[in-house]
């Protein structure tokens, strides 16, 4: 007359998949079985350790999820075993892997565990670089809301990447290049540092511009007044052809229009500096006028430029400053190109060590 109770545990049980277990008894009297009882798994692998996500879900099943929602501590291990499942394994070599969907918003990442990827090891509350790089058959990915910091090269190489939602407490942001598939990034309205316009990432004041996803397809793009600072990598690959630039801007990132497919560009006149590779490998681009107040080149500027013909210099007092690699990767500009110089300025700058390499300069910029 007693009640006693009974535990068991179920083995290799789907995720998201209906069940129905019975209990059975028999003995020298007969048998018997319970009533039938049913149960939906979850949709989500919760660990409650870094590093036993791989035993939760278990090797027979590692290459048979398309879609996952993970909930509890990653470390480098699990992320490691994640890219197994996406198509690459640690040394980036090709995989079975087709995971194509991962949620992780319940998730968080954590130190500790093996490299994800031969050299990197996982950080607190951090997207690493190359976290989720090369993983080409990744189209979503929704990312742990605890995470303050996403690296330079995060994604860099998911061609498929559709699908990018960013945590709601980031602080710090690098954009990844190779996410030719991104069309917009997602932010929560609870971030307090980071949000969309028409799926471009800015700053909550929306004074700096933090990334044009590279998917996007239109050919041209105005940058809103009172954005003051381009990002570094911002427009990197963009398939934009035109850009506008208000007088707002100041300060342009290193790379920040790196690869694009831009033809014109005439920055505002209150940037100083033209930062590192600024224009490098933008392969349509065919003239740039400096703002009046830009003194000073960083190397690589132009680098990989084949079709730049006219550079347009407003600085009368003095040529801009040039650091010795300005202009390296620059020859066919140099010497098929034509500088364009203020009015009674064309000694100043053929005298100039870096300027004077121009084989034409011409006095028909406006002052």
């Amino acid at each position: 007359e007693g009640t006693t109770t009974y535990q068991a545990r179920l083995a290799h049980l789907q995720i998201d998949a209906d069940y129905e277990v019975q209990a059975y008894a028999i003995n020298n009297i007969g048998e018997t079985r319970s009533e039938p009882y049913h149960f939906h798994t979850d949709k989500a692998i919760i660990v409650t350790t870094g590093g036993m996500l791989g035993e939760a879900i278990g090797d027979e099943n590692t290459y048979n999820f398309n879609s996952l929602s993970i909930a509890g501590p990653l470390n480098g291990t699990d992320i490691g075993y994640l890219r197994d499942m996406m198509g690459k394994d640690r040394e980036n070599n090709d995989t079975p892997g087709r995971l194509s969907v991962l949620d992780l918003r319940d998730a968080n990442i954590v130190a500790g565990g093996q490299s994800y990827d031969g050299s990197r090891y996982t950080t607190d509350r951090t997207i690493s670089k190359g976290m989720f790089a090369q993983c080409q058959y990744l189209q979503q990915l929704l990312l742990p809301d605890g995470i303050q910091t996403i690296e330079e090269g995060a994604f860099e190489g998911c061609t498929m990447l559709s699908r990018l939602r960013l945590p709601s407490d980031l602080t710090h942001f690098q954009p990844s290049a190779g996410c030719d598939n991104l069309r917009e990034v997602e932010v929560p309205a609870s971030c307090m540092r980071f949000c969309t316009i028409d799926g471009v990432l800015y700053d909550k004041s929306q004074t700096a511009l933090m990334w044009y996803p590279e998917g996007k397809d239109d050919n041209e793009f105005t940058v809103p007044d009172g954005v003051r600072t381009i990002g570094n990598y911002a427009f990197r690959y963009a398939d934009i052809r035109q850009i506008d630039l208000p007088a707002s801007i100041n300060s342009l990132g290193q790379r920040a229009f790196c690869g694009s497919k831009l033809e014109h560009v005439v920055l505002p006149n209150g940037i100083s500096i033209l930062p590192y590779g600024c224009f490098q490998q933008c392969r349509q681009l065919k003239s740039v006028a400096l703002g009046h107040e830009t003194n000073y080149l960083s190397s690589y500027c132009f680098d990989g430029c084949p079709d730049l013909r006219d550079l347009y210099v407003y600085a009368t007092d003095f040529a801009p400053y040039c650091q010795e690699a300005a202009f390296t990767g620059a020859e066919s500009l140099l010497s098929e190109g034509t500088l364009h110089v203020p009015t009674d300025c064309l000694t100043l700058y053929r005298n100039h060590k870096e300027w004077g390499q121009f084989t034409t300069i011409i006095e028909d910029a406006e002052k």
